[in-house]
């Protein structure tokens, strides 16, 4: 005979007796319903407490409360509360108060039998006790240790595939089928004592009671269970081993619990809706420790981001505090009366002492403002967007065709490309526009940063329980990183993406468009919003240039951008009038002024082109450049084949260089060049006087320029083919 908590688990032959009489208990018969419940009553008895479980998850909620310890408690469980009839649930054990459980792992790589032999020759072998065979060839063994000694659940911290079941935890009780296996009675022994060298390797503090913050709202309520799960399917970040998945777990699980949920929902919705995305995914017994602990230690109540909550009366509280804000009307104790509202007197004593407006892009972007691009899909919005990056990190006007006024480091977040996308553009965009990996750097230190929220979303502002929009916790988080990396520009790209507003309600976009104008104001930063336009009228690719009011859904929210410019392809009128054939007008973008709260309005817009651009890695790639018509309207002048083949050596030097380089040395092009001319049989310093008459030649027609002593820059893009020649 066993005992366990003061019962006799000699009852577990009756419990397997009852489960095997003349029935499967896998089958859904009337029988075996019956027996199921018939073996929760037996197991009680030996003095375990049992919850009903739903493909190995707890089927009730608050289920360490409600535990069934006695028979009775076990019958009211698996049946139904109305008409009595049993319930098909399976059976979990719950550990803690006394038992432990050793869950050793051989799935998935692991071997937790190998590490349990290498653990007992270091320490002692392990009694033998009741252990139960799993489905997946692993082994749950029980040990029960004396009263007060706290053991909470762990994962592998005895070693690879040896889990430990304690305090909140729970196991699968044997003859629970998955499949085609079962959990099986392995060897029907008394549950031993667990040895001092386990205990002491196991057992922990017991953590200080701590109360949790009371939830101020009913909690469960379908909007919060809906909320909470869009959150979870679209926003939340995913725990990643060995990269502060612990963390990360907890952050999921508070946000998640903010939304108003119970902590039994969050950990169904988490392992419903997240867990599987995580690497690896955690353990159920583990995940909703993570969940327990997020609950147990949180400062704010359950239900902290429901809107329920957003406009509590703070009234007297502010009064007494003296806070802005309080009522003007109420006197103070020395007869006056509280300073804010109040009115200032307009001061014109000393304009010199007016700040300026900090531009970092002339026109476009300034300091604490915010600054719309307004587009239609298809038109370049990432490549200019990274032109201008690129442009403001080297200080290099020329990149985006725009006045540089502080160079600066900006960070660019985008929600639609991925981040080997986003490398592969600016990759192009770099080679394109000569710019090096050393010019990515700000006094030593990174100047531009590049994220994509492909596979973890930024959200700004989104909704809680009710429906109520809110900002979220990213929002601080994004102005401390500008802070702290001193960053100057801000670039989020698209809209859409940042946010679960409704686009066409005008209150709900206003508050985006305001907690994103709070990033610029305390981050001290420009901020570039890209957002795109409504369906043109009448289907017109004109139909949204210069119109700040194309920008799709509701018109309050160019109220609060101070700034704003238009992109547009190019109509035939357009290529008309500026002698670009018909075939290539795609490839040219308009940017144009749409609103100039902080500047005069200009009426000439800058063109810019698409073009490809061959990457190292041998594919061809689109990148952006400021259009240069007059170029294009004089094709590069006809050459000799000398000369071709001097260029060719031009371009084939700079790309042995590296994928960044611009400009080659007098040496370095000779060094190219010089096999081809040698092969006539000339002297060596006939060679080089026929490779400087024709490089002579090449200047002159204004194919290379000279940027400074033996340096050399070429004015036309590299000819798709080379050509084939003979010297």
């Amino acid at each position: 005979m066993t005992i366990y908590n003061g019962a006799s688990v000699e009852a577990i032959d009756l419990a397997q007796n009852s489960a095997s009489a003349g029935s499967d208990i896998s089958a859904c018969t009337v029988t075996a319903l019956h027996d199921q419940r018939k073996l929760a009553r037996a197991f009680v008895k030996t003095g375990f407490s049992l919850i009903p479980l739903i493909d190995k998850k707890p089927a009730i909620k608050h289920w360490k409360e409600r535990k069934a310890s006695t028979p009775d408690e076990a019958e009211r469980l698996w049946s139904q509360s109305v008409t009595g009839d049993a319930l098909y649930y399976d059976i979990g054990i719950v550990t803690g108060e006394g038992l432990i459980v050793l869950d050793i792992d051989n799935k998935n790589g692991k071997n937790g039998a190998a590490a349990l032999e290498r653990l007992e020759l270091r320490n002692s072998d392990l009694p033998a006790t009741f252990s139960v065979s799993t489905p997946n060839d692993g082994e749950h063994r029980y040990f029960y240790v004396p009263p007060g000694v706290y053991v909470p659940n762990s994962v592998e911290a005895l070693g690879d595939g040896l889990d430990v079941r304690g305090d909140g935890g729970y196991v699968v009780a044997p003859w629970t089928r998955t499949g085609d296996r079962a959990y099986e009675v392995r060897q029907n022994l008394p549950i031993a004592p667990a040895p001092p060298w386990l205990i002491n390797r196991l057992s922990k503090p017991k953590p200080a009671e701590r109360p949790v913050a009371a939830p101020t709202i009913d909690l469960d309520l379908p909007e919060a269970i809906a909320a909470a799960t869009k959150w979870l399917q679209r926003h939340a970040e995913l725990a990643v081993e060995g990269a502060g998945g612990d963390a990360t777990t907890i952050r999921v699980a508070n946000r998640v619990l903010d939304h108003g949920v119970s902590v039994d929902a969050a950990l169904e919705l988490m392992l419903d809706h997240w867990n599987e995305r995580c690497s690896p995914p955690w353990d159920a017994d583990e995940l909703r420790r993570k969940v327990e602990n997020a609950e147990r230690y949180r400062q704010a109540p359950v239900g902290v981001a429901s809107p329920e909550l957003e406009f509590d009366d703070v009234s007297d509280e502010v009064q007494q505090k003296g806070m802005p804000g309080a009522d003007p009307s109420k006197e103070r104790r020395d007869g006056t009366v509280a300073d804010f509202p109040s009115a200032s007197p307009a001061d014109l004593s000393d304009p010199r002492a007016i700040p300026k407006r900090n531009w970092i892009v002339g026109g476009l972007l300034s300091s604490t403002f915010l600054t719309g691009v307004i587009a239609p899909g298809g038109t370049g919005k990432t490549n200019f967007a990274l032109a201008l990056a690129l442009s403001i990190v080297t200080g290099r006007s020329e990149i985006s065709g725009f006045p540089i006024k502080e160079r600066t480091k900006a960070w660019y977040w985008n929600q639609e490309d991925d981040k080997d996308e986003l490398r592969r553009r600016l990759a192009a965009t770099a080679q394109l526009h000569r710019v090096a990996t050393d010019d990515l750097l700000l006094d030593g230190r990174p100047a531009l940063f590049l994220d994509s929220g492909v596979d973890q979303p930024l959200m700004l502002v989104s909704r809680g329980p009710g429906g109520k929009l809110v900002p979220t916790p990213a929002v601080d988080a994004v102005i401390q990183r500008i802070r702290t990396n001193q960053i100057g520009v801000w670039i989020v790209d698209p809209l859409v993406e940042f946010h679960e507003a409704d686009e066409n309600n005008n209150p709900e976009m206003a508050l985006v468009w305001r907690t994103i104008r709070r990033i610029a104001v305390e981050a001290n930063c420009a901020v570039m919003v890209v957002a795109h336009t409504r369906k043109p009228l009448g289907a017109s690719a004109e139909g949204h240039t210069g119109d700040v009011n194309s920008l799709r859904g509701a018109g309050a929210q160019a109220g609060v951008m101070r700034l704003a410019v238009t992109l547009s392809t190019m109509t035939a009128k357009e290529a008309a009038a500026l002698k670009v054939p018909a075939g290539q007008k795609g490839r040219f973008v308009k940017v144009e002024g749409a609103k100039h709260n902080l500047t005069t309005k200009d009426a000439a817009p800058v063109w810019f082109e698409n073009t490809g651009v061959v990457i190292a890695n041998g594919e061809e790639v689109g990148a952006m450049r400021p259009a240069n018509f007059g170029l294009l309207a004089q094709a590069r002048p006809p050459l000799g084949d000398r000369a071709e083949a001097l260029l060719a050596a031009f371009w084939s030097a700079l790309r042995r260089k590296g994928p960044f380089e611009t400009t080659l040395t007098t040496e370095e092009w000779e060094a190219e060049a010089r096999p081809i001319w040698a092969g006539s049989g000339s002297s060596d310093s006939k060679v080089r006087e026929n490779i400087r008459k024709c490089r002579s030649s090449l200047e002159e027609k204004g194919i290379i320029t000279k940027t400074k002593q033996n340096q050399w820059l070429a004015n036309y893009p590299e000819e798709p083919e080379e050509p084939e020649i003979s010297v």
